[in-house]
Formats: structure tokens, sequence, C-alpha cells
């Protein structure tokens, strides 16, 4: 028997009448082109084929190998030493007019209905080794609700040092990424609108579902190179040159993070290095931070970044009472910031402020600490200076992000500049037969100001 097992002929052949026996219970295609089996601790399956009920591709896997020790005749915890999938995809959707996935019809021919089956949690021992996926492909296309899900993956190598299921620990040594592409596409749905109620996370208490079998995880090292990250969520073509939230498009990804650990709900790791590339022309250039990201706090310390022309460096975080105050960031997320010698550059906040284009060129060395929501803002001990001229003080700023309608208010200012200083934001008065703005030396104000960016 053991003989006949291991013949690969033989193999294939059970392979064969295992995939037609299936075939007729699901009531559609099954198919696999090989399989080889050595020793039963070495499985090789290609070609496995599966279609929905309307004949296009469940699932493709163009090969998947897994090796392990020998679990019959080892008395240690049964190891998987290597798992690879290669040249697979998996396309899951369902349509406008059913809330039914095209999967749903194998669960429901293999699906177990007795209720009297135990359904007491097992314990597992397992532990894995190595893993390994190249041109994986997974696509979730929901147009029920109106939401298509991309997740291309061209290599992953994930090595690990321990998995445990009864202990919940999983000790990775390295994780390697490269030709990643996620791609997320939101539109309307042909799911009948339902009456609006209130998010659950707005109703106290709430606790975020963020790792709730409080597993222990660390991974040594992380990798991504040339990745992508694609969303939208309305149709049209964006404006060249202008960041826009619904339409983001992020290329060249490139990361470097080490000593990654998660504890019950809070993730930390050093990224030693990040790069990528968005759509309207904005980079990170480099970065590199301590970070710290839990339900209601994600922190940036040791904070170092470079886009295109600003340099932002010292401290960083944002505070949050649950994670889905990012749909409102605008009022529901405090921002925190310790600047130390920041090079804020005007082409660069010109991507999300594009009226600032029509204002004079400016490079700003800022110094500071602010605290705030974007729509209520402010900031003590507040340096900033083009070179020309530098500004003292404390600041609120209320009604963001229109400056139009935004209140400014500030406190204990301090201005110094010149003449040319002045001319540079107002280039009119320059030749004014009144006065010669060009011939000041200094020019010094002290005092407060209140009002509007055109009333004060």
């Amino acid at each position: 028997i053991v003989l006949l097992v291991n013949y690969t002929p033989f193999q294939n052949f059970l392979a064969r009448k295992a995939a037609s026996i299936l075939s007729d219970k699901i009531k559609t295609k099954v198919e696999i082109a090989h399989i080889r089996i050595d020793f039963l601790n070495h499985l090789l399956v290609q070609g496995v084929l599966i279609e929905d009920q309307a004949k296009d591709t469940l699932l493709y896997a163009g090969e998947l190998q897994v090796r392990l020790t020998d679990i019959i005749f080892s008395k240690d915890v049964p190891t998987i030493h290597y798992v690879g999938l290669q040249n697979t995809y998996a396309h899951l959707y369902r349509t406008p007019v059913s809330k039914e996935w095209n999967y749903q019809f194998i669960a429901d021919a293999l699906g177990n209905n007795n209720k009297s089956a135990s359904s007491k949690k097992q314990s597992i021992e397992l532990d894995l080794k190595k893993v390994l996926l190249e041109n994986v492909r997974f696509h979730m296309d929901d147009q029920w609700v109106g939401e298509n899900l991309d997740f291309d993956i061209g290599n992953l190598v994930i090595n690990t040092k321990a998995l445990n299921f009864t202990k919940e620990l999983l000790d990775v040594t390295k994780i390697d990424i490269s030709k990643a592409n996620i791609s997320i596409k939101e539109y309307t749905g042909g799911r009948p609108p339902k009456v609006k109620k209130t998010h659950p996370w707005q109703e106290l208490p709430y606790k975020t579902p963020f790792n709730p079998g409080n597993w222990v995880v660390t991974v040594k090292k992380l990798s991504l190179n040339d990745c992508r990250f694609q969303f939208s969520n309305r149709e049209g073509v964006s404006d060249s040159g202008v960041f826009d939230p619904s339409h983001i498009a992020v290329s060249n990804i490139g990361l470097s993070a080490e000593d990654i650990a998660i504890h019950g709900d809070t993730l930390q790791g050093n990224i030693v290095n990040l790069h990528a590339e968005e759509r309207s022309g904005i980079a990170i250039k480099t970065m590199r931070s301590k970070v710290s990201v839990s339900p209601n706090a994600a922190i940036c310390k040791g904070l170092y970044l470079k886009t295109n022309h600003s340099t932002l460096q010292n401290y960083y975080a944002m505070h949050y009472k649950h994670f889905p105050a990012f749909n409102y960031y605008i009022d529901s997320v405090t921002m925190e910031a310790h600047l130390n010698d920041a090079v804020v550059d005007e082409r660069d906040i010109a991507y999300f402020a594009p009226r600032l284009k029509t204002f004079p060129a400016i490079v700003l060395k800022v110094s500071g600490d602010g605290l705030g929501t974007v729509a209520d803002l402010g900031a003590k001990n507040l340096v900033v200076s083009d070179g020309l001229t530098t500004v003292k003080t404390n600041v609120t700023m209320k009604g963001l992000p229109d400056i139009y309608q935004t209140l400014i208010s500030c406190t204990e200012t301090e201005i110094i500049t010149s003449g040319a200083g002045i001319l540079h934001y107002v280039p009119s008065l320059r030749n004014s037969p009144e006065i010669a703005l060009e011939h000041i030396a200094l020019a010094y104000f002290k005092g407060d100001y209140t009002g509007y960016i055109e009333n004060f």
C-alpha cells in the first residue's frame, strides 16, 4: 500500500477521481492536472481549477507545495517546513442583484448541518517555518455593496522562528514583500439603501476589535520593495498636481522596518526607511521613526520626514477615541507635534491646498509645539522664519480647512522684518510715491492679532 500510494501515476489517478467526485457534488468544473506525494511529508499539487456556476474561474492554483515532518513516525509537534503557492488566482464576487457570493454554492453543498456536533474549540499543535508566495492574485468584487478589493502579490517570503497556537505566539524572523499591489475601489452598489443608524463607535463604551485573541506577535525584519496602493471612491479624473483623497495612487513604495511587536492592542516598531510617490507629485523621499499604533493613538518619536522640498523632524502623534474617527478626521483626530528646525516649503503644501500656488513662493523654518484638530488648531512657542521675516507667537486657528473662514488669534506676537520682507508679500507697494519700503532696514511689531485673513 505504501509503495502504491507513493507511485505518482496512482496518485494522479486518485486526485482526478477525487476531483471528479467533488465536481459531481458541487455541480461545477473541478480539475487537478498533477499531484505528487513523497513518503507522506512532501506534497506537490499543480493545475487546480475550480469554476463557479457561471463557468467563471473561482480558483486556479498553478502550483502548491508543502513540506512537513513525518507525522506518523515523529513524536514532536508537527512542523510545516515549507509552504509555497505560485501562479494562483482567486476571484470572489457577487452581482448588483444578489447578496450571495459566487462561492456560496460550495458552502451549501459541503456544509455540515449537524447541530449536535461539538462546537468546543480544539487546540492546534503546529509549527511553521517558511511561506513563499509568487504571482498570487486575490480579487474580491462586491457589486452588491459597491466595493472591489484586489490584492496582487509578486513575491512574498515569510521566515518564522516559532508558531504556537496554544500559547498564541508568532515569532517571525523576516518578511520580504515585492511588487505587491493593493487596490480599493468604492462605488454605488445594487443593495437597497438602508436607514442610517448610529455607528457603534459613536456609542460609548466601544472597543475596537484589534487582536481579540491577545496573540503575541514579533517580526524582526520587514521589507517592502516596489509596491503600490490605489484607492478610488468616485468616477472622473483628478486634477494634475493636486492631491485628491478620492483618487489616491501611491507607487514605488519601499519600506525597511525592524523590531515590530504586537502586544495586546498595541503595535510598535522601528521604521528604518520609508519612501513612496503619490499620483499628484508629492513624495516621501525618506522617513524614519519609532512608531506606536494603538486603538486610541498613533505616535512617531524621533521622526525624520523628507518630502520633495520639506523636512519635518522630532515628534508627531494623532490621538483619537477609536479607529473609525479617521472617517471624520477634521473634527475627530487631535494632532500633536513638536517640531525642531523643520523646513516647510509652500510647494509641498500646495499639493493639498492648490490656492497657495497663487501666493509668493515661501520656504519656512518652523519650530514650536502644536496641538489640536484641523478645525481647531493651536500652537505655542511658535517661531517661523522665511529668511526675511521672523514671527514669534502663540496662535489658534478655528475654521480650517477653509482659510478664508478661519478665525485666527495670535498672542504675545513679535514680527521682525524689513522693507524687502514686506514687499515679498505685498509686491504692489513697490515704487509707492508715499514711502520707499525697499529702503527700510528694520520693521518691528509687538502685539496681538485677532480676526480673519481678510478682516481683522
